[in-house]
């Protein structure tokens, strides 16, 4: 049986979720080889940030973090994306940025790992956030855009990773015809909609 874990509860220290990073992310070719063999950066060490783990059998398997909007930023700026962020925060979003998503290779399925995602993107809406923002290549635009109700802000050619990236956004604010298509919401309907409706009824607007 899978089980989440959020820190402050994850193993310390974190070397274990640094190496899965590392190992994925070298794969996919966004990350070049380094002699400790784990990805780590500021952004980890913040208290608006979260990191998730996924375990099974006591094994993490995969991981996620969470960087909810402050004065320190978010990571995407670093890749070109400040105006688009500055955009939003002038219409008053309260943005977050999921990153750092990467799993052990054949330790999960599609299905798993479309239910950890889940969960970290609903961890976001409930601590205060009301719209998602990732930012992934073109390769794995497909699975986000499909499975969950995001929307392709912008794709560019970065020639930092010599590959499209694509800005991706997921606007909790409004249920609509493309979050009611998405995989996640025919899974869970009752729960989408109650928490949109949450949502409705709360001060975030």
């Amino acid at each position: 049986m899978l089980e989440y874990i959020v820190r402050p509860s994850l193993p310390s220290p974190m070397n274990e979720i640094y190496k899965i990073r590392y190992d994925a992310y070298i794969e996919e070719g966004l990350a070049l080889p380094n002699a400790r063999g784990i990805i780590k950066d500021s952004f980890d060490d913040l208290d608006t940030s979260t990191i998730f783990a996924v375990s099974n059998s006591n094994i993490i398997i995969g991981t996620a973090r969470l960087v909810f909007d402050s004065d320190a930023g978010l990571p995407m700026a670093d890749e070109g994306y400040a105006p688009y962020l500055n955009t939003l925060r002038e219409q008053g979003c309260r943005l977050v940025e999921g990153t750092k998503f990467a799993f052990v290779p054949n330790s999960t399925t599609r299905r798993q790992i479309i239910d950890f995602v889940l969960y970290v993107m609903l961890f976001a809406f409930e601590n205060g956030a009301t719209d998602m923002l990732i930012m992934v290549t073109s390769h794995h635009e497909n699975f986000y855009s499909r499975f969950f109700p995001f929307k392709i802000l912008n794709r560019r050619f970065s020639s930092a990773y010599n590959k499209e990236l694509s800005l991706l956004r997921w606007n909790y604010r409004k249920i609509d015809d493309h979050v009611r298509q998405s995989y996640v919401y025919k899974r869970y309907p009752e729960r989408m909609e109650s928490i949109y409706s949450c949502i409705a009824q709360s001060s975030i607007r």
